[in-house]
């Protein structure tokens, strides 16, 4: 990627001493490396007197007088809890657990439906070895495209989930298995104009949300301009995965074809990246009409951001902080 785009596309400015390039960052990083929150915030709150309870599920939050005064939950023992709040409910359970447990505590959601960043991913064939693999899962990007609405990333992924991309079958697909580390993965993520909602289900959130036509199109030029690229890169195949698209492509032109597909439901295996959405909030950060229910998540977000939200979500959740000191 960074030798195809040149100026287009940059290495990730990542916070991870101590990596060592096990490609399990969104699995839980087995060397401590990943700066998540059990490394930072965690420790720093217990540390200034906060008191961290685990193995429980809030249940519902309990409104008085359109207040919140409250939490009632169950630990995993199946003791139940009742917390009482002070000056406010601080909720930061994500863009999906937030507002389905906003519903279920008899909170009526208006406007400001789910978001996300729908992305899709492609393999290719090389004859070197990739060297490092697996490396970080995200270790190189392009922004460059912004303005389309679409964002390119390296994947670097253990073998595993490298071999799901892999096509073929019999002694095609074991030829090709026993090449893996000679496999590149590459995603793209678009900043997708598409709104759904969170609902409530027996079985818990339900999440209603379909990509609009335009925002299918935009993955398929990004798929497009990704196939092209492993070409130019030295791919001798690329594995697009796109329904209508060749198994293998192996010329620019069959690169180039993906973009001119019909856009449709089904024809690209996508993963619903970085979520947004879902609560409208007032004067510190409270949702509209309940007082002391206060939101520090990226689920009051306005709309997607088109990037990777970690940054955005941690600096909203020091603004929340910091207004109700």
């Amino acid at each position: 990627m960074l030798k195809v785009w040149g100026h287009k596309a940059e290495p990730i400015m990542r916070s991870t001493p101590g990596c060592k390039g096990s490609g399990k960052c969104m699995q839980g990083c087995p060397n401590h490396a990943k700066q998540s929150m059990e490394l930072n915030y965690i420790p720093m709150s217990i540390a200034n007197g906060a008191r961290l309870y685990s193995s429980c599920e809030v249940k519902e939050v309990v409104i008085k007088n359109r207040r919140a005064v409250g939490v009632k939950g169950r630990f995993a023992s199946g003791a139940t809890f009742t917390a009482h709040a002070r000056q406010a409910v601080i909720m930061a359970a994500s863009a999906i657990q937030t507002p389905w447990l906003l519903l279920k505590s008899g909170v009526q959601l208006k406007g400001n439906g789910f978001m996300c960043h729908p992305g899709s991913a492609m393999a290719g064939l090389f004859d070197k070895k990739i060297v490092g693999m697996p490396e970080a899962s995200q270790s190189a990007q392009s922004t460059y495209w912004g303005k389309e609405n679409i964002k390119f990333e390296s994947l670097g992924m253990p073998r595993a989930f490298r071999a799901a991309r892999v096509p073929g079958a019999g002694k095609l697909l074991e030829s090709r298995l026993e090449k893996l580390d000679h496999v590149a993965i590459w995603g793209v993520a678009c900043k997708a104009e598409a709104r759904g909602k969170v609902m409530r289900s027996p079985l818990g959130p339900l999440v209603a949300y379909s990509p609009t036509d335009h925002d299918r199109k935009n993955i398929l030029k990004g798929l497009s301009m990704m196939a092209e690229a492993m070409l130019q890169a030295g791919a001798k195949e690329v594995w697009p995965s796109v329904y209508g698209a060749p198994e293998v492509i192996t010329s620019m032109a069959e690169a180039k074809r993906i973009a001119d597909l019909k856009p449709g439901p089904g024809i690209v295996p996508m993963a619903a990246t970085h979520l947004f959405c879902g609560v409208n909030v007032r004067e510190k950060f409270q949702v509209e009409g309940i007082d002391g229910l206060v939101i520090a998540d990226s689920s009051f977000f306005p709309s997607n951001i088109g990037v990777n939200p970690m940054t955005a979500i941690m600096t909203a959740a020091q603004l929340v902080a910091k207004a109700w000191m």
